[in-house]
C-alpha cells in the first residue's frame, strides 16, 4: 500500500550578507518623472547627483548668510551700525553689496538645479535683510529727528539765558518746530499741546532766571514784570519757585539801591578836600517884581510869617512862595513844634542847612537827614549811617541795607588798620636806613600810635649808638615765631599778645617782623569771625629750634609757654591809679620839651599833670 507523507513547508529566507536586489528610494518631484524611464543604475546615479546638488546649495546658503550678517553688522560699514541720518543710505548700500555678493556666489554654481534652489534661498535672505535695515533706518531717523528737536530746544534756552529779551522770538520758533515734528511723529493734538506748554514754560522760567542773574535793581524789576505778564503759561511749581526767586532778588536790588544812596552820602561826608562854599545871601534870595512882591507880602501876613527879612532867618521865603504857594500848593509839614517849611529853600547859615537845599553846591555842602534826625556835615559815623535806614519801610530790605552798611564800615576799618601797618613798616624802614625819626614824613608819622612812635625813637637811638644795640633773645624770638604759625590755638594767642612787653628783648628788625606777622594773624581772625577768607597770604610756618612743643604742653604751661605769659607789675598799696589815656600830639610835644630841658622834677610834674601814658 502506498503511503503518502506530507511535506514540511519551509519559507524562503535571504542568505546572510547576501545582496538579493536593489530597493531604490521613491523619488519625488522632477526626479519622479525621470526615474521610471531609467534603469536601476541610472536611478542611483541621479539620486547621487541630487544629493550632491543639495549639499552644494546648502554650503552656498551658509556662505550667503555669512555675507548677509557682514552687510548688516560689520563694525565700520554694517547697515544697522549706521546712526542718525547716515542710516538713510544704508538700504541702498546694502542692495549694491548684496547684488555683488550673490553674483559672485551664483558664478560658482554648476547647473540649473543649483541655481534654481539658490535663487529661492537668496530671495528669502534678502527679504529678511531689507526688513531689518528698514526697521533700523526708521528708528534712527526718529531718534535723529527727536535729537534735532531737543538740540533746537537747548539752543533756544541758551539764547534766552544770554539775552532774555529774545524770549518771544525763541518761543515762536519753538512752537513752529514742535508743530512740524508732531506731524512727522504722528502726535495727537493733546501730545502737541502738552509738549508746547512744557517748552514754553521752560523758556519763561529761563528768561526770569536770566534777568535775576544780572544782579541789578533794574533787571530784578524786569523779572518781576515778566513773571506777572506770563504767569498763565507756567506751571504751579514754576510760578512758586519764580515768585520766591524774584521776590528775593527785588529785595536785594532795592537794598543795593538804597545802600548805594546811603553810601554815597557817607562817602561824600568823608571828603574833606572840597573848598568851603562862599555864601552870598543876595544870590540865595529869589527876586520878585513889584506885583509879585505885593502878593508875597500879603501871603506872608496871612500865614503869620514875620521874619521874612530878618538877618537870622536864613530861609528864602520868596522862593518858596513863587515856586509853591503862588501855584496853590503847600509843602509844609506839621510837627509837634509847629509847621516846617521844606529844606529846598534853606540858605547857608541855617542851623539845619542840608544837601536837600537848592543852594547846596556839592555833596558835602550841608548836613543830612536820618529820618527825623539831622546829621551835621562831616565824616558820618556808622551809627548815623544806620540811622538813615529808618525811612525804609520794607523790613527785609532795611535789614539787607544795614548789613551792607556794616560791611562797608568793617572794610573801612580794616583798610585803615592796614594803612597804619603799612605806615609803621615804611617808617621803620626809614629809621633803619637813617637812624633819624625826623626823616619820616609827617603824614606817615601822624598815622602811628604813640607806642609805635616811642619804639621807632628807641630804634633810632640804638642805631646811632651801636654799642647799646643788643640782639634779640634767640629763644624768645623763636618761640614767638612758633606761636605765630604752629596751630590755630597758638595763632589766636599770638594775635592777642601785647608784643610791646617784649620790646626790650628784641631787635628792631625782629620786632617789626613779629608786628607784621601779628597784624596778618589779627586780620585773618577778623575775617574768620565775619565768615570771609583772608585776602592776605597766611603767615608761613617757621622751623623751630629744637623740639617743637605740643599743644598740650602749651596749655599745661611749660617753660616754653611761659615765655608768652605777660609779667604784670605788682599793684602798689593805696588807691588804685586811674587808667591813663593815650597822649595827643600836643602832649607829645610838651613831653619832648620837658625831656630836652633835662629837669627831672619838671618832667615828672608834666607826666602827672597830663595823665597820659608816657615813657
Amino acid at each position: 500500500m502506498r503511503v503518502t507523507v506530507p511535506r514540511r513547508q519551509v519559507e524562503a529566507a535571504p542568505l546572510p550578507n547576501v545582496r538579493v536586489g536593489v530597493q531604490a528610494p521613491q523619488p519625488t518631484g522632477l526626479l519622479n518623472e525621470t526615474l521610471p524611464a531609467l534603469g536601476i543604475v541610472a536611478e542611483v546615479e541621479e539620486r547621487e547627483r541630487y544629493n550632491a546638488d543639495e549639499m552644494v546649495v546648502q554650503a552656498k546658503e551658509l556662505e550667503l548668510e555669512q555675507q548677509r550678517v557682514r552687510i548688516l553688522q560689520d563694525p565700520t560699514t554694517g547697515a544697522i551700525n549706521k546712526r542718525g541720518t547716515q542710516a538713510l543710505g544704508a538700504l541702498k548700500e546694502a542692495d549694491e553689496e548684496w547684488r555683488k555678493v550673490t553674483s559672485d556666489i551664483e558664478a560658482t554654481l554648476t547647473n540649473d538645479r543649483q541655481r534654481q534652489w539658490f535663487a529661492k534661498k537668496k530671495q528669502g535672505r534678502y527679504n529678511q535683510m531689507r526688513e531689518q535695515i528698514a526697521a533700523h533706518t526708521s528708528a534712527e531717523v526718529r531718534k535723529a529727528d527727536a535729537a534735532t528737536l531737543a538740540a533746537f530746544a537747548d539752543a533756544a534756552v541758551s539764547t534766552v539765558t544770554v539775552s532774555p529779551e529774545k524770549v518771544a522770538e525763541a518761543i515762536t520758533d519753538t512752537r513752529t518746530r514742535l508743530v512740524q515734528y508732531s506731524a512727522r511723529a504722528g502726535w495727537s493734538p493733546e501730545m502737541l499741546q502738552d509738549a508746547a506748554r512744557d517748552q514754553v514754560a521752560k523758556l519763561h522760567t529761563t528768561a526770569i532766571e536770566a534777568f535775576v542773574a544780572r544782579d541789578t535793581y533794574e533787571a530784578s524789576k524786569q523779572a518781576e514784570a515778566y513773571l506777572k505778564a506770563n504767569r498763565g503759561e507756567m506751571t504751579g511749581a514754576q510760578i512758586k519757585a519764580a515768585d520766591k526767586l524774584v521776590t528775593a532778588q527785588v529785595q536785594k536790588g532795592e537794598a543795593l539801591k538804597e545802600s548805594a544812596k546811603i553810601l554815597e552820602i557817607v562817602i561824600a561826608s568823608q571828603k574833606n578836600d572840597l573848598p568851603p562854599t562862599k555864601v552870598d545871601r543876595k544870590a540865595e534870595t529869589t527876586s520878585l517884581n513889584e506885583a509879585e512882591e505885593k502878593s508875597f507880602q500879603e501871603w506872608a501876613k496871612q500865614n503869620g510869617i514875620t521874619d521874612i527879612d530878618s538877618p537870622q532867618t536864613f530861609y528864602d521865603y520868596r522862593g518858596y512862595w513863587k515856586d509853591v504857594a503862588a501855584k496853590g500848593q503847600d509843602q509844609r509839614k506839621e510837627y509837634p513844634d509847629g509847621l516846617h517849611f521844606p529844606d529846598t529853600y534853606k540858605q547857608h547859615g541855617h542851623p539845619t542847612f542840608s544837601v536837600e537845599s537848592k543852594y547846596s553846591t556839592h555833596p558835602s555842602d550841608g548836613g543830612r537827614w536820618a529820618g527825623e534826625k539831622y546829621v551835621p556835615p562831616g565824616a558820618m559815623s556808622r551809627i548815623d549811617a544806620l540811622a538813615l535806614t529808618e525811612s525804609i519801610t520794607d523790613e527785609k530790605v532795611r535789614d539787607k541795607v544795614r548789613s551792607n552798611i556794616r560791611e562797608y564800615y568793617a572794610d573801612l576799618k580794616e583798610g585803615e588798620a592796614k594803612k597804619r601797618t603799612d605806615a609803621f613798616m615804611a617808617a621803620g624802614k626809614i629809621v633803619d636806613q637813617t637812624g633819624d625819626v625826623s626823616k619820616v614824613p609827617t603824614a606817615t608819622w601822624l598815622l602811628l600810635t604813640p607806642t609805635e612812635r616811642r619804639g621807632l625813637k628807641r630804634d633810632a637811638e640804638r642805631i646811632r649808638h651801636p654799642e647799646t644795640n643788643k640782639a634779640s633773645d634767640p629763644d624768645l624770638y623763636q618761640s614767638l615765631l612758633n606761636a605765630s604759625a604752629l596751630n590755630d590755638q597758638t595763632r589766636e594767642y599770638f594775635g592777642r599778645l601785647p608784643l610791646s612787653q617784649y620790646r626790650d628783648r628784641l631787635s628792631a628788625v625782629d620786632y617789626r617782623d613779629l608786628v607784621k606777622r601779628q597784624t596778618a594773624v589779627m586780620n585773618e581772625m577778623r575775617l574768620k569771625a565775619r565768615g570771609k577768607k583772608s585776602k592776605v597770604a597766611p603767615v608761613k610756618p617757621v622751623t623751630p629750634i629744637g623740639a617743637k612743643p605740643t599743644v598740650a604742653e602749651v596749655v599745661a604751661g611749660t617753660p616754653w609757654a611761659n615765655i608768652f605769659t605777660p609779667v604784670e607789675a605788682p599793684v602798689p598799696a593805696g588807691p588804685r591809679p586811674k587808667k591813663m589815656r593815650e597822649p595827643s600830639a600836643e602832649d607829645l610835644a610838651g613831653y619832648e620839651r620837658a625831656k630836652a630841658e633835662g629837669n627831672g622834677a619838671k618832667f615828672r610834674e608834666f607826666k602827672l599833670s597830663v595823665g597820659v601814658n608816657l615813657p
